[in-house]
C-alpha cells in the first residue's frame, strides 16, 4: 500500500493580524498597535486606513505637546514635553511593551528628512484601551524654523510593522503626526507660509500640491480636537509658487494658482511658498483653517501622501 505524503502545513498569518481572522484565533496572543486618530480607531486596512476625508490627518489628538491637545506650542531652545497615546487591539491576555519614537521635522507634506526627538516605552494590554506614554522631553534647537512637525511611530516585539517602511500617517496605523502651524495676520494684508514638498517613495513621481480651506466635512472634527471655534472662509485668496533659482521671480505651479504640480526624484524635496489673504469681512479675533495637501496619482487613483494644517487668526483691532 502506498503511503500518502503528509499534507503541507497551512501558513500561519502574522501574529499582529490573527485577531481579524475569525473566532478560532481569538485566543492566540497577538499585538496590534494603533496610534488612534479618533475613538475606537483600530487602524484596519480598507476600514480605518487610509484615513477618511472626515479625519484630520495632520492633527492627531494622540500627540500632545506641553499638555495642550490639538496645538503645537513650543519654544525653540527650551525643554518641550510630548506624550503619545497608543492602543493595542491584539487578542489574548498579552500586554505588549511598546516603543514610542518621536521625530521633529520642518513643515513637510512628504517626509524625506526627520530629526530624532526622543523615545519612551509604555505597556499596552490587549482590548483596545488607550495608554499614554511617559513624557518624552527634548529640545527643539534654536536653529529650527518657527513651526515644526512632530512625527510618532510605535513598535512592539509582536508588531514591528514593516522594517524600513515609509513614514505615512495617512495609511499606516503605526504612524501619526502633529503637523499644524499657526499664523496671525491683519485683515486686508497678506500672510505667508513655506512648506517642504518631498518624495518619500523609491521612484520618481509627479505630485499635486494644493492649498485650500478645510472642507465643511472636516471642520467639526478639527474644532473638537482644538476645543475651539474655527471658520471656513469661502473667498480667501490663496496662491502657491516656487522661487526661481538665482532670482526672486515667482513660478506659478499651473493654470490654477492654488494648485501646484511638481516632479521629484526619490528623497528629493522642494520648498513651496504660499501667500494668502483673509476675506475683508473676516471678524477680528476669529481663526480660519486651511491645509496644504500633497497627492500622487490621477483622478480616482489619486491618494494623499501628506498634508500640513494652517490656522490663521485675524488680529484684533
Amino acid at each position: 500500500m502506498a503511503i500518502k505524503p503528509p499534507r503541507p502545513a497551512k501558513e500561519c498569518p502574522p501574529a499582529s493580524d490573527r485577531h481579524d481572522h475569525g473566532k478560532r484565533d481569538e485566543q492566540l496572543p497577538s499585538t496590534y498597535l494603533v496610534i488612534p486618530y479618533f475613538s475606537g480607531d483600530k487602524g484596519r486596512p480598507s476600514i480605518e486606513r487610509p484615513l477618511s476625508s472626515s479625519i484630520v490627518s495632520w492633527l492627531c489628538p494622540s500627540i500632545v505637546v506641553n499638555g495642550q491637545p490639538g496645538k503645537n506650542q513650543f519654544k525653540r531652545g527650551e525643554p518641550t514635553s510630548v506624550t503619545v497615546d497608543v492602543a493595542n487591539w491584539g487578542a489574548g491576555a498579552l500586554s505588549a511593551p511598546v516603543v514610542v519614537q518621536l521625530w521633529w521635522s520642518d513643515p513637510s507634506t512628504g517626509f524625506t528628512k526627520k530629526n530624532l526627538f526622543g523615545q519612551s516605552v509604555v505597556i499596552a494590554p490587549t482590548g483596545g484601551g488607550v495608554r499614554r506614554s511617559p513624557a518624552i522631553v527634548g529640545v527643539i534647537p534654536a536653529s529650527a524654523p518657527p513651526h515644526i512637525c512632530f512625527l510618532a511611530h510605535v513598535t512592539s516585539p509582536l508588531d514591528n510593522g514593516t522594517p524600513g517602511a515609509l513614514a505615512h500617517p495617512v495609511n499606516d496605523r503605526h504612524w501619526a503626526q502633529l503637523n499644524v502651524a499657526e499664523v496671525t495676520t491683519t485683515v486686508g494684508q497678506q500672510f505667508q507660509f513655506m512648506v517642504w514638498v518631498g518624495n518619500p517613495m523609491r521612484r520618481a513621481s509627479t505630485f499635486a500640491v494644493e492649498v485650500r480651506a478645510v472642507s465643511r466635512e472636516l471642520l467639526p472634527a478639527l474644532e473638537r480636537i482644538r476645543r475651539g471655534t474655527l471658520t471656513r472662509p469661502d473667498r480667501a485668496s490663496l496662491r502657491l509658487f516656487e522661487l526661481r533659482r538665482g532670482g526672486g521671480d515667482e513660478i506659478c505651479g499651473g493654470e490654477r494658482e492654488d494648485r501646484y504640480a511638481v516632479t521629484l526624484e526619490p528623497g528629493e524635496r522642494r520648498a513651496v511658498h504660499m501667500i494668502g489673504e483673509l476675506p475683508a469681512n473676516t471678524e477680528p479675533g476669529t481663526s480660519a483653517a486651511f491645509e496644504i495637501v500633497q497627492s500622487v496619482g490621477e483622478h480616482d487613483g489619486q491618494r494623499v501622501v501628506g498634508a500640513v494644517g494652517l490656522i490663521v487668526t485675524a488680529r484684533p483691532h
